[in-house]
Formats: C-alpha cells, structure tokens, sequence
C-alpha cells in the first residue's frame, strides 16, 4: 500500500507541474504580442533625401532651366531658392503631378519670383520633401542666373555702305533673350532714324534686318552709328557694341 500510495503521489505531483506549466505558457501567450500578418511594412523610400539630378551645382540657369530631383513618394515638395548676396528666400511649391514615380521636375521661368530677379544673380538650390509626419531635405547646390547674352554685330563692318537693299545682322541667343532693339542715331543730333525691336525667337543664331524698310529717316549721304540691345526674360537689357555705317543710294 505505501508503494502505490508513494507512486500515485508521485504521478499526481508531475501532472499537476505540468498543467502548471501549460497555464503559464497561455498566460504569456496573452500578454505577449502576436505577430500580425499581412501588416505593410513602411519601405526606407519615404524617409529617402530628396536627391537633386539637374542642374549640376555651380551652373548657369536661364528661364527654361528644369529642376529635376529624386521623387522619394512624399506627399509635395517644395523648391527653397536662396540669394547668395541678400539671403532673401523664394520658395516654390511643386505638386506631385510634377512627378513621375522616379523624378519629379520644375521648369524655373515658370516660377512667380522669376521676374524678380536679376541677371548674374547666384542662387542656392534645395528640395524639400513633405510627408504626413515629417520633412526631408536635400543637400544644396549653387546656380548662377543668366537672363541675357550681350548681342555681337556681324555685319556689315563699321563704315561699310549700307544701300536700299542692305542688312544689319548680329549673334542671336534665343533660348536665352526675348527681344532686341536695333538702334540707329544720328550721332550729330542724337535723333534716332530707327529704334526697331525684334523677336528674338523669330529666328535661330544670326538675326538680320533691312532698315531702310522700315523707316524713311536715313538720309543718303549721311553717316549713322548702329547697336543692338538684347531683353532677357525678366526685362534685363545688354548692350552691342556701337559700328557706324554710310547710307548710299
């Protein structure tokens, strides 16, 4: 009898461990948090820098220069432009429609401040990104704003003959200047004979005009002087160089 009440001792003993042991187990199972399926995972490219593509850092701009940069999936973007000289600020917002899934981009004659600006003017660049909770910024770059290229004359040379049928030309830069103004003075009197203005998207690197069809001022005999002033986008002029020429039959 006392083995068999020893052994039932025994065998009750470990049951009852191991029920303790299994009550434990499902109270942790309880407490501890259980892996979650299908739960989305938040990817690195949403807290990914902004990286600038174009342009490269220390190069010109001119009003059709796009601004091109990594599209990390934010919710918008903002464009800081920074003066180097006054360190006046002009930011531009940029939408995701200006995005494609890997850059996105901003055409910066587009921009509102443009006309603003000043030609030879540096700038620093940076593109921040926008999410729900958070800002990611991009490094900075530097530009130097070309609004106008001062025109060449080409021909003719100074103290040519100009006839009836005779041409002014000179060095075009139409991706750059919007107009020019063809200028001829009476250098006696200081009285213009012709203050013509061009489109300078009417034609490609050399731009050309016949004056004397389009004014009845140039007296034949005379001696005239002759330039070219060249508009950027945002109004900057720049002047040629002055040639003369004498008016003939």
């Amino acid at each position: 009898m006392n083995r068999i009440s020893l052994r039932s001792l025994i065998c009750f003993a470990a049951l009852c461990m191991l029920f303790a042991a299994l009550g434990i187990n499902a109270a942790a199972q309880d407490i501890l948090p259980l892996p979650q399926v299908g739960t989305p995972q938040i990817e690195g490219r949403f807290s990914a820098s902004p990286d600038q593509v174009e342009p490269a850092d220390l190069s010109p701009m001119i009003s059709s220069t796009e601004f091109r940069w990594l599209d990390t999936g934010a919710l918008r973007y903002k464009l800081v432009f920074t003066e180097v000289l006054t360190g006046i600020k002009h930011v531009q917002k940029v939408q995701t429609t200006h995005c494609n899934g890997t850059v996105c981009s901003f055409v910066f004659g587009n921009s509102p401040f443009f006309d603003t600006l000043s030609d030879d003017m540096q700038l620093t660049w940076k593109v921040v990104a926008i999410h729900e909770d958070s800002k990611v910024k991009s490094g900075i770059r530097t530009v130097t704003l070309n609004e106008v290229v001062q025109p060449t004359l080409d021909n003719p040379n100074s103290g040519a003959n100009l006839g009836y049928t005779g041409t002014l030309s000179w060095t075009n830069a139409n991706a750059i200047n919007d107009y020019v103004r063809v200028v001829i003075v009476d250098p006696v009197t200081g009285a213009k004979a012709l203050n013509q203005y061009v489109d300078a998207q009417s034609c490609s690197s050399i731009c050309s005009i016949t004056p004397r069809h389009f004014t009845g001022k140039l007296v034949i005999g005379k001696t005239y002087e002759w330039f070219v002033v060249a508009y950027g986008m945002t109004g900057e002029p720049a002047r040629s160089e002055t040639r003369t020429i004498n008016i003939v039959p």
